[in-house]
């Protein structure tokens, strides 16, 4: 159970981070900002995958902002919006400018710079179905995904361990979830988060990389197995049936919660300790949507004492962003002299979590 209602230094949190994604918005196109530095604004990624989560967390604020307001967001998740006219303008303008400034390669290719692109586009399609009518791109992507498997690794989807080969699986296993793909490709994706998981649980590579990582390879791993465990909830058909689900379901709770890691320690074990840490607030937003992920799947249960650490965490965002007063945004070390986009957007994603969470720990009446 909650340690304490938050809801309302959650809103306030956000409801900063929308304005500062306005305040840095490109009145032209409406791309928004990626690094802020005294009266320097740079809008150049470099990194596709940082435009498209950006770009995608703020779609969400600003959804939620136009109904119900973002303190709505305490007891329910943002709307998906499903026809083009329900879109704010300004949403749109910014979606049509950062998913047009990828330069997305030919039909059928999966180059190792976009892997983590595609994988953005995918979740922002399955939250936005209005930039996908009838479903047909998310479809084509998710196969894309599928086909960038390493034949001699199953399980490995990228070179990047940390980073894109678990967001391809998040992003592949989170579609799978929806009504917009069909059976068999839902069990495409079911024999790929099999694979994913067993091939975490067992490589050397894998292992050289949590220790190198730490919160950030944890968040990842314990994202896409938390949206894998989902979806063999949900479809226990596309794992065998229900005995074959529930042997996924273990070989998931073992991978983010065995001793097996660096030190004898679990991923959730990491993801923990680099939480109270507070190596940066990055690491920090990381950690603990890692967290989150696990436990909203049903992983591993939030105790009390890690209870009361997503408390004070807020607590000292909050502290942090009014202390920053006119930006809004968050700093990846709160003494850094910028501001770089993409960290706000981890926060925005872990209270959008967090407040999940709550909802789940103490239900309304």
């Amino acid at each position: 159970m909650a340690a304490k209602n938050d809801a309302d230094t959650i809103a306030a949190i956000l409801e900063g981070t929308l304005d500062f994604y306005r305040r840095f918005r490109r009145g032209d196109d409406g791309a928004l900002a990626y690094l802020i530095k005294g009266r320097e604004i740079t809008y150049d990624y470099g990194v596709p995958i940082r435009s498209l989560c950006d770009a995608h967390a703020y779609a969400m604020l600003a959804f939620a902002e136009t109904a119900g307001g973002i303190a709505a967001l305490a007891t329910r998740d943002p709307p998906p919006v499903s026809a083009p006219g329900d879109m704010p303008d300004e949403v749109r303008q910014t979606l049509a400018t950062t998913l047009g400034g990828v330069a997305w390669g030919e039909s059928g290719s999966t180059s190792s710079r976009l892997k983590g692109a595609y994988a953005a586009r995918m979740l922002l399609l399955v939250d936005v179905p209005a930039l996908d009518a009838g479903g047909q791109l998310l479809a084509h992507e998710c196969k894309r995904l599928i086909d960038a498997e390493s034949r001699s690794e199953p399980g490995r989807f990228s070179g990047d361990l940390a980073f894109q080969s678990p967001q391809i699986v998040l992003a592949m296993a989170h579609a799978a979830r929806t009504a917009r793909l069909d059976d068999a490709l839902r069990l495409k994706v079911a024999a790929c988060a099999t694979r994913f998981v067993s091939f975490c649980s067992g490589n050397a590579d894998f292992e050289m990389a949590v220790g190198k990582y730490n919160g950030f390879i944890g968040n990842w791993v314990c994202q896409a197995t938390a949206e894998c465990a989902l979806l063999a909830t949900e479809y226990p058909t596309c794992f065998g049936g229900k005995t074959g689900a529930s042997r996924f379901l273990d070989a998931a709770r073992a991978l983010l919660t065995t001793n097996r890691h660096c030190g004898r320690r679990s991923l959730v074990d990491i993801c923990r300790e680099r939480l109270a840490a507070r190596p940066s607030i990055c690491e920090e937003a990381c950690s603990m949507e890692g967290l989150l992920a696990a436990a909203l799947a049903g992983l591993f249960e939030v105790d009390p004492p890690l209870d009361q650490l997503f408390t004070d965490t807020v607590a000292r965002w909050h502290e942090l962003q009014v202390g920053w007063r006119f930006s809004g945004g968050f700093r990846y070390y709160p003494d850094a002299p910028w501001y770089r986009v993409d960290i706000t957007s981890h926060v925005v994603s872990t209270l959008l979590k967090l407040n999940r969470h709550r909802r789940r720990a103490s239900p309304p009446p």
